[in-house]
């Protein structure tokens, strides 16, 4: 949570933001059921799916942050 404070600067506690990351999170939970009931994939797999999808996500954002240093430096 202490991230989501650092991008979002108009909230100053995790008691603040906390509502909206459990509801975010219920969201997720409730799209992830979704599709697997619709695809009917099998828990584990679609358990697994996530942690990966999440994984090449997190990545990608430390990517991305890495070449805006670049570009902030060699401006």
């Amino acid at each position: 949570m202490k991230r989501i404070l650092g991008e979002v600067p108009e909230y100053n506690s995790t008691s603040t933001i906390h509502p909206f990351v459990k509801k975010r999170h219920e969201l997720q939970q409730k799209e992830r059921d979704r599709i697997r009931e619709s695809y009917q994939f099998p828990s584990p797999f679609m358990d697994e799916l996530v942690v990966e999808t999440e994984r090449v996500n997190k990545e990608e954002i430390k990517h991305e942050k890495e070449k805006t240093e670049v570009y902030k430096t060699l401006l």
